[in-house]
């Protein structure tokens, strides 16, 4: 069952709307008045509804991902966020279509851990099963390494290369076009730049299992595994004295 909280003036279109779904906090943002595109702003209500089923078909389609967020609800709040203007950048891909960022709204828990997803308006009209996969990336993926407290220990390529694992699986629990132009673009960011320190890796140490990339669907539980073996390979940071 659904619980709608609406918030806000009665301004047609342009209250904030919250729902509670699953254990996930949906919530549409009001539009910026003294801002315009040149594409029309999907209306709060239009935008959760899309948030809602792609979050729905990532929950029934990947186990993995469904596994992941059940720990992220236990640890904390998970909001799902509409933003009907652009998206806040990303530091490490500066993209706008959708961006994880734990502080962007008040948490209803002050104290508690919480995990947000921000989706602007571009995003918020990909197709439902593209959207899902983008979730997984940056739900699932780096709500995950903000709730084992990595965020700030490792290398931004890291942090994408991990996410984009966790996309990559989605992709295939969600039946994407893997041979498609998007599709053949994305394994090949994946492989030739977010994951090329861990591709190398497994090269020079791992040699045997590298053959697990020379696949259409690879064995992503199986490469996590490995990313942990890397993570715990590399140099740790230097403390700074204290004087």
């Amino acid at each position: 069952m659904a619980f709608v909280f609406v918030t806000g003036t009665a301004v047609a279109n342009n209250v904030r709307i919250e729902e509670q779904v699953d254990g996930v906090r949906f919530v549409a943002l009001p539009k910026n008045p003294k801002k315009s595109y040149d594409t029309r702003l999907l209306k709060g209500a239009e935008g959760l509804k899309k948030l809602k089923a792609a979050m729905k078909l990532l929950t029934s389609k990947s186990p993995l991902s469904a596994k992941k967020l059940d720990v992220l609800k236990r640890s904390g709040t998970v909001t799902l966020v509409y933003l009907p203007g652009d998206a806040p950048k990303s530091a490490a891909t500066g993209e706008n279509v959708a961006v994880f960022l734990p502080k962007f709204i008040a948490s209803p828990l002050p104290r508690g851990r919480s995990f947000q997803v921000i989706v602007g308006r571009h995003g918020v009209k990909w197709p439902t099963n593209e959207l899902a996969a983008v979730l997984a990336h940056e739900l699932v993926g780096h709500g995950m390494q903000h709730q084992r407290k990595r965020m700030g220990k490792m290398r931004p390529i890291d942090l994408e290369c991990e996410a984009y694992l966790y996309e990559e699986l989605a992709n295939q629990d969600l039946g994407l076009n893997k041979r498609s132009s998007e599709m053949v673009r994305f394994r090949k960011g994946l492989e030739t730049h977010w994951c090329a320190d861990f591709k190398r890796y497994m090269r020079s140490k791992r040699n045997s299992e590298l053959k697990l990339w020379d696949t259409l669907n690879p064995n992503v539980p199986r490469l996590l595994a490995i990313f942990e073996d890397y993570l715990r390979a590399r140099p740790k940071k230097a403390k700074k004295k204290r004087n």
